[in-house]
């Protein structure tokens, strides 16, 4: 006997689609946990490192490998255990801190690590502390710029580096940069090939800018109501608020969905 949801994978970012300042309502908690009991594999495709979402393992416990880091670092949720590690070399971080005097509104930098973060004010287009002596596992580096140069110091970074990193925006003043060709749309591609014979659709569920390779890559490609419109221009429905009950309403209309509507009703 088949379940609904066989073969169908649910890949959702976690801030601005399935939760709201963190918080994650329950009627999206409980529409995953019906999806996953009737067949459906569930994961989060982040920026946020993979062992974040144990915060949440009493409402949401994804029932296959979580990808971190925008698809840089790939864990196995049930066990910790990693199973891809994309970082960046010691030397694309050492160029990427020469590109803040270039870059304009740019006041913090924070370099991810497996370890920890590293964090630092910006003065004068440098770093006020100075890098760790060794630069080890940076899956992500994060540029805090101001929401009035926000769209300049993107297109200009794009223009300086986009050969040598994968450049992206997480929110107005969130400007990420990691190893060139990583990405979520990597990230899905690699869930297909890991997953293959047991996954025959995958939904992909955002709301910015980082989150349109994550769309590209998805078979089914759902937008969050509040998506900036790059996202919802590549999006084929659009869902509900976060604020709400965003995923709990793809979830509903995914048979729908599947058989061809162009529209998720809210």
């Amino acid at each position: 006997m088949c379940n609904k949801f066989d073969g169908v994978l649910l890949c959702v970012d976690f801030d601005g689609t399935l939760a709201w300042q963190g918080r994650i309502p329950t009627e999206n908690a409980a529409a995953i946990r019906r999806f996953q009991s009737e067949g459906g594999m569930f994961t989060v495709i982040s920026g946020r490192a993979p062992d974040f979402f144990r915060e949440y393992a009493s409402s949401i416990t994804p029932n296959t490998y979580v990808c971190g880091m925008n698809g840089a670092w790939i864990t196995d949720f049930q066990t910790s255990e990693s199973v891809l590690e994309q970082p960046m070399e010691a030397d694309a971080v050492y160029y990427a801190v020469t590109l803040l005097k270039k870059l304009p509104g740019v006041s913090e930098f924070h370099m991810q690590t497996k370890h920890g973060t590293f964090s630092s004010k910006i003065k004068g287009g440098s770093l006020v502390s100075p890098l760790p002596a060794n630069i080890n596992d940076v899956f992500k580096i994060l540029f805090i710029v101001s929401t009035d140069e926000s769209d300049s110091a993107t297109k200009l970074l794009a223009t300086e580096a986009s050969d040598r990193f994968a450049i992206s925006r997480s929110w107005i003043n969130g400007l990420e940069i990691q190893r060139h060709g990583i990405d979520k749309g990597f990230a899905v591609r690699f869930l297909k090939e890991r997953l293959a014979g047991k996954i025959s659709c995958v939904v992909g569920v955002g709301d910015y800018e980082n989150d349109i390779p994550l769309l590209r890559s998805s078979d089914l490609k759902v937008a969050e109501q509040d998506a900036v419109p790059a996202v919802k221009a590549v999006a084929e429905w659009v869902t509900s608020s976060c604020r709400y009950d965003s995923i709990a309403k793809v979830i509903e209309w995914l048979p729908t969905a599947i058989n061809g509507s162009k529209r998720i009703p809210y």
